[in-house]
């Protein structure tokens, strides 16, 4: 990649550098996109039609004449109307829009046409519309455009499927019977369509079943979300593109996306993506399919796609390339063009390919043995062996008879052993018959010759049979296969003389077998159980009648793992119903693995408004699912049973009851907690105000119901007050008390919530108690705000006195406070006030050093206390003490691009840097990365919690490294405890990159700096505005790293090649 920088010019005589972002590196992108995929999300819903056809890929047509025509496949049967196709039970279920009669005929025989090949377990719908899309337009016209009406991922594959194949591939209609595929066709009379459906199209007209063959073939998975947005930046008249490849919720790219590559063998999803790399593979005429499937039927050769120098809307690489399938191409169907008097009534192997690597089960059609033609001989009725086909598939074959001599013969519909008719007199030397064989869909033709022997005496000579795979031959079958099952092939012998063929099983293995004596066919006879044997032998003999052969066969029994029926196995943190919304459950698989595709594959009963979403569910593992809970429902009143049920066509190879596992919720049940201001007292007890929250519900909304559900109990004369309940919140309520007793001892109140104050709610009524102390003397120490190691001197402590009253006299105060459990903790006789006759006011002083969290202890002599002879009392306040820390931080993150020069603060928590800044600077260090150094003159001091270190940088980075930053107890005021460290992250610059120049405006020297990701061989050319080479910079092999300072950057001294100064002006440079 070339990468490139702008110098630009002032009106005096200096240059001015300005960088601009080269398109691989652009950070600013205007979007202004055109594309072959809509990047709006309205496109992925099938009911949006607003914008016909947004987001489809198209087919353009052209006013050339081709004259080509290639034919449909061989499919069984013909209609009456001559070529239309008519095949029963066809999986595509089209609904259409707008069509003619004649339009409707030829779309519907293209369908059947597809129909022939598609194998899936569901129907496809396919929505059909034909109206007017425009008419030629420099040299070309929309024909038509198709797309998937949908796309879903599977749980295992970061990839998006179209909607028909993820059907297929969950084996059921994940779209509720919605489209799955949407297809637009233009009626615009420019089109001039053709629609007979014989393949002969005029010249000048378009046909239009090779159209709609086209666009189902996008709509199947001939598509990605492949799309270039234009970028341009801001002030300068520059602009690029940028090439995108992914998209939707999550963003993934498209299944077809896996397998294509450049001609170097990357793949398009290995490009960083979006980027001006992904664009140039777009537009740079060098893209392939690399699936096996694809490449096989284009001879071994990776498929060209198209991916012309522009980029064309519609026509991305999901066609192939116009070149390397021209018109009479039997693979031509798939390019982006189709010229006038162009026919294509066949997918051609390599798209069928293609299909088949996305993951399309495509039909093959069968094969006879013996070719195109064949020979049989009637001897005495006897028509020789059956004329027999082979199916890749292993479909059930038909065999039908047709031809001139038809009616004089008749076949065997299962194995194609030709007949003689018994009511026939056989008077001709020969006959021509055709036989057919068709696996329901598609089918194959063969002429059969039969040869009437003659009836003048002769000694006919009987040549023998012999088997075609000789003297041995050897057969696989999977273990546990049911009896009756064939086994591969027929061990077919051939015959001269077509004499009727007898076969017969034999041998030591012969009774676990079975033979078909007309065919050779071996089959399953007993139960195979590979762990108690793995081969069997026979042999196979062949009769004409007189002479017979011999074949060994060895029947190799495949292992399959004996699996045991599958269990689920749950684990999960334990739930509750406080927890159940969010939860996630892991489902362990035992003895079979999940399929690779899910869809809705985990639900879930037991408790009301518990769900699982779809994408809730992911497959972690073959043999986990993780599944995360959501649960809107009521309040639990009880603990419950949740149950979760695996679908069974979410296992693989199992076709059993779906599986389920069970896990316990505990109920929250609801509570109450009361709550004071202050400790509940014998002599507060009158007019406090008690707060009852309720936990885990909410209160009725009705005052009167709260009220009349609320009592108080546990102290005689203690009521609710007379305006009673109060609702603040849903959960807060609350009430003052009214007592007029004499409470002489300690006591506990119990407030009782009835299940009428509580909404939704039928159970026991709930209860809180609160203590209340009587008559005996207690203290309580308070203080407005929690006391720490900064905030301990001066903090004013509140020693609140319970029973009694303190004495009235200041001077009687002294000496009989005191406190301890802190060194360095006083306070003078001065700093003790009586604020109340229950409240002592007392502010601390603090010199000294706390290494830990510590508590203080107050104790309030009897002689303070008025009427009291009783031991002193105490209360404790806890202290947090200061946890001394530095955090590192820069402005933004560091790079090895930035890092010389760059300015990091440290940032001290819980102490003061030391006042000397020379103090600083002798106890701050930096290491971990060589070459990274503290100037002399640095740190610099911006406060007393904050310092700020500028680096300097002058080596390399080969990987993305650390830096530790030490404070040593010297920089700390007041600090004699162990260093402080900090850490930050730096990363390796591993691309190439042209930096800002500098100084920058410049006179008459400057440097340019530069970046390489690895070592590599360096020139700069500089140029002026009209494109002249001024100057060349060689500066021959340089190693992967970082050259940014003068030492290491190209220095330019603004001379041209013959060592003039330059003129001021703009100039261009590049390396």
């Amino acid at each position: 990649m070339k990468l490139s920088k702008v110098l630009l010019t002032t009106s005096f005589s200096i240059c001015i550098l300005v960088g601009l972002m080269p398109r691989a590196m652009s950070r600013n992108a205007v979007p202004g996109h055109r594309s072959g995929t809509s990047e709006d999300s309205s496109t992925r819903n099938p009911t949006n039609r607003g914008k016909v056809l947004e987001g489809m890929s198209i087919l353009y047509g052209t006013n050339e004449n081709a004259n080509t025509s290639i034919p449909p496949p061989p499919i069984l049967k013909l209609s009456q109307h001559g070529n239309a196709l008519a095949i029963e039970d066809s999986q595509f279920i089209v609904t259409y829009d707008g069509f003619t009669d004649e339009a409707r005929v030829a779309f519907q025989y293209a369908v059947d046409i597809w129909n022939a090949f598609i194998r899936s377990p569901v129907p496809i719908r396919i929505d059909a519309s034909f109206r007017d899309l425009g008419e030629f337009e420099d040299g070309k016209i929309i024909l038509g455009g198709a797309r998937p009406a949908g796309w879903k991922s599977p749980g295992s594959l970061d990839l998006w499927f179209p909607e028909a194949l993820a059907d297929t591939r969950a084996d059921r209609d994940l779209a509720a019977g919605e489209p799955d595929i949407i297809t637009r066709f233009n009626s615009h009379e420019d089109a001039n369509w053709y629609f007979g459906t014989d393949g002969r199209t005029p010249a000048g007209k378009t046909d239009f079943v090779s159209t709609v063959l086209h666009e189902i073939a996008h709509g199947l998975g001939f598509f990605s979300f492949a799309s270039v947005e234009e970028t341009s930046v801001a002030g300068f008249r520059w602009s690029g593109e940028t090439g995108k490849l992914r998209d939707g919720t999550p963003d993934l790219p498209y299944i077809y996306d896996f397998f294509v590559e450049n001609g170097a063998e990357k793949t398009i999803m290995s490009f960083p993506d979006p980027s001006s790399e992904l664009e140039n593979q777009f537009t740079g005429n060098d893209l392939f399919w690399n699936g096996r499937r694809g490449v096989a039927a284009n001879a071994g050769i990776r498929p060209q796609l198209h991916a012309p120098s522009s980029w064309e809307q519609g026509s991305s690489y999901t066609h192939l390339d116009e070149m390397a399938f021209p018109a009479g191409d039997a693979d031509a169907l798939m390019t982006p063009y189709l010229a006038n008097q162009e026919a294509i009534h066949d997918p051609g192997p390599v798209a069928l390919g293609m299909l088949e690597d996305i993951g399309w089960i495509i039909n093959n059609a069968p094969v006879f043995i013996d070719g195109a033609n064949t020979t049989r001989t009637l001897v005495n009725r006897g028509i020789g062996n059956p004329v027999v086909a082979a199916d890749a598939d292993n479909d059930a074959l038909t065999y039908y008879l047709s031809g001139t001599d038809a009616a004089a013969f008749n076949i065997d519909s299962a194995t194609g052993q030709l007949k003689t008719e018994t009511t026939h007199t056989y008077n001709k030397p020969s006959y021509t018959l055709i036989v057919t064989v068709s696996d329901g869909t598609l089918i194959d033709q063969i002429v059969v010759t039969i040869n009437v022997a003659g009836t003048a005496p002769e000694t006919p000579t009987n040549s023998g049979p012999s088997f075609a795979d000789g003297n041995h031959t050897s057969r696989t079958v999977a273990e546990n296969t049911a009896k009756g099952v064939n086994i591969g092939n027929p061990i077919a012998a051939a015959d001269a003389d077509n004499d009727a063929l007898t076969y017969t099983l034999s041998g030591p293995d012969a009774a676990a077998f079975d033979i078909d004596n007309t065919t050779g066919q071996l089959k399953t006879g007993a139960e195979l159980d590979y762990e108690k044997k793995n081969t069997y032998t026979g042999t196979v003999t062949v009769s004409d009648g007189d002479l017979t052969a011999t074949i060994t066969v060895i029947i190799v029994i495949i292992d399959l793992d004996d699996q045991e029926s599958p269990t689920l196995t749950l684990t999960s943190q334990p739930l509750t119903e406080a927890t159940l919304n969010r939860s996630i459950v892991t489902l362990t698989l035992n003895n079979r693995v999940y399929e690779n595709w899910l869809s809705d594959p985990v639900g879930v009963s037991g408790i009301s408004g518990v769900t699982v979403r779809p994408f809730d569910v992911h497959r972690l593992s073959g043999t986990e699912l993780s599944v995360q809970l959501t649960f809107y429902g009521t309040n639990l009143n009880t603990d419950a049973t949740l149950t979760f049920t695996v679908r069974a066509d979410a296992i693989a190879n199992y076709d059993g009851p779906d599986l389920t596992a069970a896990a316990h919720v505990t109920t929250t049940a609801e509570s109450v907690t009361a709550s004071t201001i202050t400790p509940l007292t014998g002599e507060t007890l009158n007019g406090s105000v008690i707060r009852l929250t309720l936990n885990n519900g909410t209160y009725v909304p009705s005052n009167r119901d709260i009220d009349n559900a609320v009592t108080v109990s546990g102290i005689a004369g203690v009521t609710v007050g007379f305006f009673g309940v109060e609702r603040v919140s849903d959960i807060v309520i609350i009430f003052e008390l009214e007592f007029s007793g004499n409470l002489e001892t300690d006591a506990t109140l119990t407030f009782t919530v009835g299940a009428d104050a509580i909404a939704d709610y039928d159970g026991p009524a709930r209860i809180a108690r609160l203590p209340v102390n009587g008559g005996q003397e207690s203290i309580r120490a308070s203080t407005a705000a929690p006391l720490t190691e900064a905030t301990l001197n001066g903090s004013v402590v509140t020693l609140t006195l319970n029973g009694a009253t303190y004495e009235r006299s200041t001077f009687d105060l002294r000496g009989t406070v005191e406190v301890s459990g802190i060194e360095g903790v006083t306070f003078h006789w001065f700093d003790l006030d009586r604020v109340s006759d229950t409240e002592l006011a007392v502010e601390l002083t603090f010199r000294g050093n706390m290494d830990t969290d510590a508590t203080l202890t107050f104790i309030v002599g009897a002689a303070a206390i008025a009427d009291y002879d009783g031991p002193a009392l105490t209360a404790q306040l806890p202290v947090t003490g200061r946890h001394e820390s530095i955090a590192a931080s820069t402005d933004a993150p560091l790079t090895e691009a930035t890092l010389d020069e760059s300015v990091v603060t440290l940032t001290l928590t819980g102490r003061k840097y030391a006042r000397s800044i020379f103090d600083i600077r002798g106890a701050v260090t930096v290491s971990g990365i060589d070459g990274v150094t503290i100037p002399w003159h640095e740190p610099d001091k911006k406060s007393d919690t904050e310092i700020t270190v500028e680096l300097e940088f002058d080596s390399n980075i080969n990987a993305d490294s650390t830096l530790t930053f030490t404070v040593g107890a010297g920089a700390i005021a007041n600090y004699n405890g162990p260093a402080l460290t900090a850490q930050i992250t730096v990363t390796a610059d591993r691309e190439n990159a042209l930096l800002a120049n500098f100084p920058n405006p410049f006179n008459p020297e400057t440097w340019i700096p530069y970046q390489l990701a690895k070592p590599t061989e360096i020139t700069i050319t500089i140029y002026a505005v009209n494109g002249q080479i001024v100057r060349e910079l060689a500066l021959g092999h340089q190693a992967a790293g970082i050259y940014q300072t003068r030492s290491r950057a190209a220095y330019w001294d603004g001379r041209n090649a013959f060592g003039e100064p330059v003129a001021s002006g703009v100039y261009f440079y590049t390396f």
